[in-house]
């Protein structure tokens, strides 16, 4: 049954003494849960941005597929502009020729008019052969006349077609000039908000960064907190046990305090915690926590058990002075390399 309440004892003791040595743990877990929500804010803002950078970039798509389709479209107007200034030419040529030829041929009917009237009246034999002549020559006046109407006509079509295609061009070469402004002022945009959730990425790493850097910081003050529980309540088992045995028997509760005043005596691995100095000494190993990243130079295990930095000093803990302090212990002279522990606390590496 003694045995029994000594567990439970040694037990309810580890806890107290957890609780009272992680005092800034709830300051932390505060801290990390600050982050953890400018986190999650950051990360909205970055999937926001890149949704509107989504968006941008199918605007620019569907500007990119019209301006394709604008540029087929123009290249089409304008071959069809080349054939019809082709096809001008040629109804010009033929107008011009066509004028050329009446005008030779009505210079020849009529240069001469009387000379030729009277060579068809003294050549023709009847008066129907004089009015078959005379009609023949107003029906091939009338045929070069109509010839050079048509080609005017054609001339005339030609030209309002080239017009017609030259004012499409026109509008296309306008439309075009439209959509690569309106996708070089949606490119910007995109650039904008590209930089603008670059920069925010970069926040939520840092932030990310700090979250992991807290947690790793809680996990290491949580393993030294249960370190020096279990050390402390080693300690007080130890004490008790000692008072008991000095004692002859008694009540099993009971145990010395003096592990808790000791001036003399110095902190061991059964006797967890001590009072020294104005502060209070706990331990933890580097068995728990390696401490890779404190820099001690000529780190090595002396005799008693502690970490010394190769000018002999115990290497120590302490959140109220500041990395290099040095500080007297129950063990020796110690310099502060790390931090994290109680308020009032000097918390000695070892190898224990």
């Amino acid at each position: 049954m003694q045995a029994s309440f000594r567990r439970m004892r040694k037990v309810l003791i580890a806890c107290v003494v957890c609780a009272a040595l992680c005092p800034g743990v709830p300051a932390m877990a505060e801290t990390l849960s600050s982050l953890q929500e400018q986190s999650n804010q950051l990360q909205q803002e970055v999937s926001n941005v890149n949704q509107d950078i989504n968006t941008l970039s199918g605007q620019i798509a569907s500007i990119e597929a019209d301006i394709e389709t604008g540029n087929a479209e123009l290249e089409t107007t304008q071959n069809d502009i080349e054939m019809t200034r082709e096809q001008l030419a040629i109804a010009k040529a033929n107008e011009a020729m066509q004028k050329e030829k009446t005008a030779n041929q009505i210079q020849v009917m009529y240069e001469k008019g009387t000379y030729s009237s009277l060579d068809m009246i003294l050549s023709s034999s009847s008066m129907a052969e004089i009015f078959s002549a005379i009609d023949v020559a107003k029906n091939l006046e009338k045929t070069y006349s109509d010839q050079l109407e048509e080609y005017k006509a054609i001339h005339k079509t030609v030209e309002e077609q080239e017009k017609v295609l030259e004012e499409k061009e026109a509008a296309l070469i306008e439309q075009q000039e439209e959509l690569e402004a309106k996708k070089a002022d949606l490119q910007s945009k995109r650039s904008e908000l590209e930089s603008q959730a670059a920069a925010v990425q970069a926040d939520l790493n840092q932030v990310n960064g700090q979250i992991q850097a807290k947690k790793e910081e809680i996990a290491a003050e949580q393993a030294r907190a249960r370190a020096a529980a279990e050390a402390e309540a080693r300690a007080r088992e130890a004490a008790a046990q000692e008072a008991s045995s000095s004692s002859g028997g008694g009540d099993d509760y009971s145990y010395s305090s003096s592990s808790y005043t000791t001036s003399s005596g110095g902190l061991t691995k059964y006797k967890g915690v001590v009072y020294y100095g104005g502060h209070r000494e706990t331990y933890y190993s580097q068995r728990v926590l390696p401490g890779g990243g404190l820099n001690i130079p000529g780190r090595h295990v002396a005799d008693d058990g502690t970490v010394r930095d190769g000018d002999g000093y115990i290497c120590v803990a302490s959140s109220d002075l500041a990395a290099g302090t040095e500080v007297d212990t129950s063990l020796g002279k110690a310099k502060v390399y790390d931090s994290g522990c109680a308020s009032g606390t000097v918390d000695i590496y070892t190898d224990w």
